[in-house]
């Protein structure tokens, strides 16, 4: 089955990802263009998006780009360098963002750039195929080929073919001496993409090599369920060090502690109506959403005010 055409500039936008800052970046703006298109189960309120006559403004909290655990904000400006990267169309050459800066808005640090509309129409069109389906999954990703492919096969269920010059482009490899084999691509560029998937991913692939003459030519991908995944939300990895979860748990606790201003004591009576298993960056977006709401409202006591509303959903209300 031929897959579903991927926009050109999403093409290019991909093939220009070098380190997972920018791709995690990127996830996000395809993400809400899959809310927006009514593909996916959340509308992400906490990604704005503002129209402008020729961009969007786009805005979300700058832990978005940190794995759980990862503490190091210094880090996020390594997605910025997806400005100084253009894209060459019929009409025009666009930066695939622009301007892009950390703010401080409500005690949290944001990010925000300009996105070009030509670009955010590519994202509605892309999403026709294809979408993250996992977005916790989607930013844990180490490799940049990991999250391109989990990309193509995320929810697929049927088996389709690339051309190994395709995939070369869309991984941004096509200049690359060391990649020029067919062979050291499979092994530096699809195993490694694979492997993590198998590792980490609800959805992966098995792949065949087919050759044009002598050479690799082509690569038949089977995406398909990964049987040996277990959701980290109801049951954690066997594999998984205890100093991992403890640290899955702090991310949590800094918010309340940094964000919002709780001291240890208070924190453990909010951690008896923290939901059990919720992963910790929907946990985070909810603490968010209430304390935004708590600030709207001009409440005089937001930290009580938060405490209520756990309360009322731990108890399903």
């Amino acid at each position: 089955m031929k897959p579903s055409i991927i926009p050109y500039t999403i093409i290019k936008t991909l093939s220009s990802f070098e380190n997972v800052y920018e791709a995690r970046l990127f996830g996000w703006c395809i993400a809400k263009a899959q809310a927006a298109a009514k593909r996916y189960d959340n509308n992400l309120g906490q990604i704005n998006v503002q129209f402008g006559l020729s961009a969007a403004r786009v805005t979300f909290p700058a832990r978005y780009l940190l794995q759980p655990g990862e503490k190091n904000y210094t880090h996020i400006r390594k997605a910025f360098t997806l400005a100084n990267k253009t894209i060459a169309t019929k009409t025009m050459e666009l930066n695939i963002i622009a301007f892009p800066e950390l703010m401080k808005r409500g005690g949290e640090l944001y990010v925000t750039f300009l996105l070009h509309q030509q670009l955010w129409y590519a994202l509605l069109d892309f999403t026709q195929g294809y979408r993250i389906a996992d977005l916790e999954i989607y930013m844990r990703f180490r490799s940049t080929y990991s999250a391109i492919f989990y990309l193509l096969i995320s929810q697929q269920s049927s088996d389709y073919t690339f051309s190994i010059d395709y995939l070369k482009r869309l991984t941004g490899t096509s200049d690359r001496q060391s990649y020029s084999r067919g062979n050291n691509f499979i092994q530096k560029v699809v195993n490694v993409a694979k492997k993590e998937l198998d590792e980490i991913a609800p959805w992966t692939f098995d792949f065949v090599t087919k050759k044009d003459g002598r050479a690799i030519g082509r690569v038949a991908i089977s995406p398909h369920i990964n049987n040996k995944y277990v959701p980290t939300e109801i049951t954690p990895r066997e594999t998984l060090l205890e100093s991992q979860r403890i640290a899955i748990d702090e991310q949590v606790r800094d918010y309340l502690i940094y964000n919002i201003g709780f001291t240890n004591d208070e924190l453990e009576i909010v951690e008896r109506y923290i939901p059990r298993g919720m992963m910790p960056l929907t946990c985070i977006d909810k603490l968010s959403q209430i304390k935004e709401t708590a600030i709207k409202n001009r409440v005089g006591n937001i930290k009580g005010y938060i405490i209520t509303s756990l309360q009322r959903l731990s108890r399903g209300g």
